[in-house]
């Protein structure tokens, strides 16, 4: 088709100039809708997996919070429990500290003793009273003790830093076992009519006593067993008894400590120890009479 332009020059140029301006194909208004739709579909789909995502970690941080609660009340009861279980086994253990002080593993059988007596006196030297005492004395268990440690301890970590002093609640009750000891007393007599025989009977008695042998009766015992390793000498009196010149004499043993076996204290040496082990090295007891402590004149 032929066109013919009638337009002057000039706005020929200009309607040329604008043509050029403009683009040959313009984006139609369904191109623009159909776009728009797109842009909106992935826009809400970045949206809505962002939240779906977010959703999904809050949930598994939900989830964590409530195993990590549940797991701390568990911890919590386990805790209860071991400490419920720790009393138990204390006071498990200061039972049997009672029961081994009512009736220890090397209880001493007096009816042994006494037999054990006849074959150590010497002859001339009489037994005329045997008389057994007892004491008791009140002593904390070493689970009693460990128990109440502990529990101050958890009270001082808890008032750490308050001004307040740790309650006296909940304190565990002290249990006792009984600390039993016993006495044999042996009042004799020695017959002589010279002093100096009568002091050797009465040392003869207490060798025999010490070491569990009887030269002359060739007997062989272990009396010392159960008892400390020291025998108390009394007065040594001289009487005349029936119209013969005797010494009366005593010898005080004591038994040993019944504490349970298990005791977080070490005992401290004592006295009658030390002299024992004098004993065990043969070395002669220092207590034994001499004619000064007879006093017969």
């Amino acid at each position: 088709m032929i066109r013919i332009n009638l337009l002057p020059e000039k706005e020929a140029k200009r309607r040329r100039a604008a043509e050029r301006a403009v683009p040959a194909r313009q984006i139609s208004p369904l191109t623009m809708l159909v776009l728009a739709a797109m842009f909106g579909a992935i826009g809400s789909y970045y949206y809505f997996g962002i939240k779906k995502r977010q959703s999904g970690v809050q949930s598994v941080a939900r989830d964590l919070r409530t195993e990590g609660e549940r797991l701390d009340t568990e911890i919590e009861k386990r805790k209860k429990s071991a400490t419920e279980l720790q009393k138990v086994e204390s006071i498990s253990k200061s039972m049997l500290d009672i029961v081994y002080a009512l009736d220890p593993e090397d209880r001493l059988l007096w009816s042994e003793k006494i037999n054990q007596l006849s074959d150590l006196v010497p002859a001339n030297v009489y037994v005329t009273n045997l008389t057994v005492t007892e004491a008791i004395a009140k002593k904390e268990t070493a689970g009693s003790r460990r128990q109440r440690s502990e529990w101050q301890k958890e009270q001082a970590v808890k008032s750490k830093g308050r001004k307040t002093k740790p309650s006296s609640e909940g304190q565990p009750a002290i249990i006792y076992y009984p600390e039993i000891t016993q006495a044999l007393q042996i009042q004799a007599i020695a017959y002589s009519e010279n002093d100096a025989e009568r002091i050797r009977l009465i040392n003869e008695f207490y060798d025999n006593l010490m070491k569990g042998t009887n030269e002359q009766a060739k007997v062989k015992s272990d009396f010392m067993k159960g008892f400390t390793s020291t025998i108390e000498i009394g007065d040594v009196a001289p009487q005349n008894v029936g119209g013969r010149n005797v010494a009366m004499f005593s010898f005080t043993l004591k038994t040993k400590l019944n504490a349970p076996k298990d005791l977080e204290e070490p005992a401290a040496p004592t006295a009658a120890a030390a002299k024992g082990g004098a004993a065990a090295k043969g070395e002669e007891p220092s207590a034994k009479p001499s004619r000064k402590d007879e006093g017969v004149e």
